[in-house]
């Protein structure tokens, strides 16, 4: 499952044309490993790698706290995430999908797109964006 498959058209694309979230922005994709826990798998970005898995790791279990730990989820979730000691917000998606090769038989997985400019306005396009 890839979802960050052309970076070139992510940035040029119509998450850009969203409101006021602008350009200096972040895509990252996070998958539950049964070994490591949260594992950064793909990211757009211009963050030093170490931020950026700081930050996945501070995400995915932030979401995780708001959505339980259950193994599959009915719906997907997201919401607004303000991240103070980075100074930005993100807006965070999770969801599960069926996977034999995962422990339970499903895997949960968090894409988020980082901006210090995303605002509650901005959640119906990125819903509509991120679920299809």
């Amino acid at each position: 499952m890839e979802i960050i498959e052309n970076e070139a058209a992510f940035v040029s694309g119509d998450f850009l044309k969203c409101g006021n979230i602008g350009t200096e922005l972040s895509l990252i994709m996070v998958k539950w490993d049964d070994t490591i826990g949260p594992r950064l798998v793909q990211s757009f970005s211009n963050m030093k790698d170490d931020e950026l898995n700081d930050l996945s790791y501070q995400l995915y279990n932030a979401l995780s706290c708001v959505a339980g730990y259950s193994t599959i989820f009915p719906e997907p979730i997201d919401l607004i995430i303000p991240v103070i000691n980075y100074n930005t917000k993100a807006y965070v998606f999770f969801d599960s999908y069926r996977d034999a090769t995962a422990r339970s038989g499903n895997r949960s997985f968090m894409i988020a797109l980082i901006s210090k400019r995303i605002d509650y306005d901005d959640i119906p396009h990125l819903r509509k964006k991120f679920l299809g």
